[in-house]
């Protein structure tokens, strides 16, 4: 998790992870509890705040079905659709601009 919310890079890198390893980790935790794949799935996924990642991630999970985790994959990929709203909200709002940042007044 501390991969993943490190930044892009870390985004990036735990995201191919997921994919790169997917069958093994599948299958290690084929026995397991579903909320432990959730973990996984949710920790190399959640990180990312674009429409562009979400349809790329829920692509990936309609080539690679998981039934019993599909809510919480329907839980990450409807957050990132939130978060790529919220943030075009901002990029188009005065908070954006670096003069509404020098034009306050701080007081100490």
């Amino acid at each position: 998790m501390s991969c993943s919310a490190s930044g892009t890079s870390g985004a990036d890198a735990a995201w191919q992870f997921l994919q790169d390893r997917f069958d093994e980790l599948a299958a290690a935790l084929a026995s397991a509890s579903p909320s432990l794949f959730n973990a996984v799935i949710a920790c190399c996924t959640s990180a990312f705040t674009s429409n562009e990642k979400a349809d790329e991630i829920s692509k990936f999970f309609e080539e690679h079905p998981r039934p019993d985790n599909q809510r919480k994959i329907d839980q990450i990929i409807e957050g990132m659709r939130a978060s790529a709203v919220m943030l075009d909200r901002i990029r188009e709002s005065k908070v954006a601009d670096k003069a509404f940042w020098t034009s306050l007044k701080w007081t100490a």
